[in-house]
């Protein structure tokens, strides 16, 4: 094989199998929202690591809170977040429990905690 021919070859495998080790990048700053039977909850991330949560109860009451979030190993933790989420009974809570930190795993296009038990938060869609 020519010279050139080899350039060519390591030229095409570097750019297949370079891309394949580079790790994917996750976009998570944006506006989530978390609806089930007793409450709706809203969330945006912001580009300056600061987030803000608002929560709905369907009995009128409200809670909003703001604070930082970080993403260390793919996990987004958000500080001094209000949690509406029971682990062990798997259902709402209220009022909310503000919790030193809490952390959510992105998943296609959702903030996920308990993704069984309903515990997640999904991309807000923009009409």
């Amino acid at each position: 094989m020519q010279k050139c021919g080899w350039i060519y070859l390591f030229l095409v495998a570097g750019i297949i199998f370079g891309n394949g080790c580079k790790p994917k990048p996750f976009i998570v700053v944006g506006n989530y929202t978390r609806q089930t039977q007793t409450l709706r909850e809203a969330l945006s991330l912001r580009p300056d690591n600061t987030y803000e949560h608002e929560i709905t109860y369907t009995n009128g009451s409200s809670f909003a809170r703001t604070n930082v979030w970080t993403v260390s190993g793919g996990v987004i933790s958000l500080r001094d977040f209000y949690d509406t989420f029971d682990d062990i009974s798997g259902k709402d809570v209220f009022p909310p429990v503000i919790y030193t930190s809490i952390d959510f795993e992105p998943q296609n296009g959702m903030l996920v905690r308990d993704f069984d038990r309903g515990h997640y938060f999904q991309m807000a869609t923009n009409k």
